[in-house]
């Protein structure tokens, strides 16, 4: 079965609600082009797709409508990420898991915004999100109760919870609870 990672753009990657009036500025010429990285996320993304090039890794983000953002934001990852060679824009208003269409529990999407997580759940997939500096306080909405990755993880340990889930995905629940079980030590016997 065909192993796939996609992984959300603004809020995972790119540090986009560090900037100040963010709602309004994303409209402006320069705005997505120009954010910050998460850098243990980005060096976790890059650890990840050298140590694992039989999973397909793609950048699944959301356009907005303004006339710069898509091809900023294919320039922001040809500047910090150009090892992405699946680059997927999802056009305003549609679903990511309706874009892509069917998935399977091997098809694992990382985001930040719990929308698009119940959604890929809900349709099949495996959705983990990645905790940034501002998104998982349950201000707004249901509180996401499912995996997580924090943005400032060692990039190994982010890279070890991704292999670890992949592995565990494809066994059948006997196998998993084989793996996971403790291996049984003999008992003494008393005399």
């Amino acid at each position: 079965m065909k192993k796939r990672l996609f992984i959300d753009m603004d809020g995972v990657l790119a540090r986009f609600h560090d900037e100040e009036n963010y709602l309004v500025r994303m409209y402006n010429a320069g705005f997505f082009e120009n954010l910050r990285p998460f850098g243990e996320m980005l060096q976790a993304v890059k650890l990840f797709m050298r140590c694992n090039p039989h999973i397909e890794v793609f950048i699944l983000s959301s356009l907005i409508d303004s006339p710069f953002c898509a091809d900023e934001k294919r320039r922001w990852l040809r500047r910090y990420l150009p090892e992405a060679r699946n680059v997927l824009l999802v056009p305003q208003g549609v679903d990511k898991s309706d874009f892509i269409g069917e998935l399977t529990p091997l098809d694992v999407l990382i985001d930040d915004y719990n929308k698009n997580l119940f959604s890929w759940k809900a349709s099949g997939g495996r959705a983990i999100k990645l905790v940034n500096n501002i998104n998982h306080r349950g201000l707004i909405g249901e509180k996401w109760r499912g995996d997580l990755i924090q943005y400032n993880d060692m990039p190994f340990a982010t890279c070890h919870k991704l292999n670890t889930y992949y592995e565990y995905a494809q066994m059948d629940f006997a196998e998993y609870l084989q793996a996971a079980l403790p291996v049984a030590l003999p008992v003494a016997s008393v005399g």
